[in-house]
């Protein structure tokens, strides 16, 4: 009787496929997407955590990665933010131009079904959870008699929270990344429209053109604040619409790769100096540091074209995790917050057991394992079905438009 055959061999890169087949499969779908977005957006969503971990909770000296390089990132969570903004605005024109041809042709009904069916869902269960927590009066989630309910939930709702924000609701901690949603969601309540009014696409490139000069100046005029308001924040968003409009036109996805890589690596050196070298808080950088990490945001963006396809090499594999982050980034951003406030009397029972400050990186790196996991079991379970769901009911299938 012959004696059974030895399974084959499994090789490295066999064994990484069937462990990223298991993850898509049971725990966070992640589809194939340009990785370098993704990562670009996955850096993002770490210096705003990084930044607000250490706000919520002083910890102790790094353990691993040199201190004066995390002090220098500290500081710098809304430029974290600034690059958010501009990867927003390219995706929702590039997908635009992807679904109805051009964005004098969007039809509205489908594009705000788009835009709710991303948003609603994990907006929601966030209201849910941090009303709960108030009502528990857990630190951080309490609601003050000053601001009543429902005047905040009419804020958060009509996508005025940032308003609120400036006027004490910065105190409402776990709430506090709902500034930046309102203005990002008054923004795309606008764009169809404007699009659709304008026709000719000279006309809405000049207009972002100045909004994306005029930010700058009205961050100058009325300081710190104004990054809070509306015209604070639209030249970054007009900058991600006006990348994803020359990469359209310019045809950049015929370059040739060398001289694609040569801008992404410009990009990145830009967005490393800025947020390296300068403090966005420090004699009025909040004017203009938004608008350098902004320009090199969309260089980066430019040259990132065609980063889907390909081998899986060394780049992509330390690139992956990351770039994992980037495509969990709405869930991460909306939840982080609220995780900080559950896990900060539990850090500070197990520094004071240890007797030590907790080293930053460490703290770091174990907080956004776990806070991978749950948004990514949130993202699988609960915002791709509810977006799914919304999708098909609000805005069925259409034939794409003709080239």
């Amino acid at each position: 009787m012959d004696s059974p055959s030895a399974p084959p061999p499994v090789s490295a890169a066999s064994g990484e496929r069937r462990i990223r087949r298991s993850l898509r499969e049971h725990f966070i779908r992640y589809p194939e997407r340009n990785l370098a977005v993704d990562f670009l957006r996955g850096i993002s969503i770490l210096l705003v955590v990084f930044s607000h971990l250490n706000a919520l909770r002083p910890l102790g000296e790094s353990a691993f990665v040199p201190t004066g390089f995390l002090d220098r990132v500290r500081p710098n969570g809304a430029l974290g933010v600034s690059i958010f903004f501009v990867i927003s605005g390219y995706l929702i024109t590039q997908n635009s131009l992807q679904r109805f041809g051009r964005l004098g042709a969007i039809r509205l009904r489908d594009f705000y079904t788009y835009r709710a069916s991303r948003i609603l869902p994990a907006l929601l269960l966030l209201v849910a959870i941090n009303l709960i927590g108030a009502a528990f009066v857990l630190w951080g989630f309490a609601i003050p008699h000053t601001i009543p309910i429902p005047k905040l939930l009419g804020y958060v709702f009509t996508f005025r929270f940032n308003l609120l924000y400036l006027e004490g609701a910065a105190l409402l901690t776990a709430w506090a990344p709902l500034w930046s949603l309102a203005i990002e969601e008054v923004f795309y309540l606008s764009f169809p429209l404007v699009a659709l009014l304008l026709r000719r696409t000279w006309l809405l490139v000049s207009l972002l053109v100045g909004l994306a000069i005029y930010g700058p100046i009205y961050r100058h005029q009325l300081g710190w604040g104004a990054f809070y308001l509306y015209l604070g924040c639209f030249d970054l968003l007009s900058v991600g619409c006006l990348t994803a409009l020359a990469s359209h036109h310019l045809k950049l996805a015929e370059w040739p790769v060398l001289r694609l890589r040569v801008l992404q690596a410009l990009g990145a050196t830009v967005l490393a100096g800025a947020c390296l070298c300068w403090d966005v808080h420090d004699n009025g950088n909040w004017a203009w540091l938004p608008t350098v990490m902004a320009l090199g945001a969309s260089l980066f963006l430019l040259g990132s074209l065609g980063t889907t396809a390909g081998p899986a090499t060394l780049a992509k594999r330390l690139a992956w995790p990351v770039g994992l982050a980037g495509f969990l980034s709405y869930e991460l951003y909306l939840f982080h917050l609220p995780a900080l406030l559950v896990l900060k009397d539990p850090l500070h029972r197990l520094s004071d057991a240890w007797h030590l400050p907790l080293p930053r990186d460490v703290v770091f790196l174990l907080f956004m394992v776990a806070l991978m996991i749950l948004t990514g079991l949130l993202h699988t379970w609960f915002s791709e079905p509810c977006l799914r769901f919304m999708r098909r009911r609000l805005a069925p299938a259409r034939p794409a438009p003709a080239p």
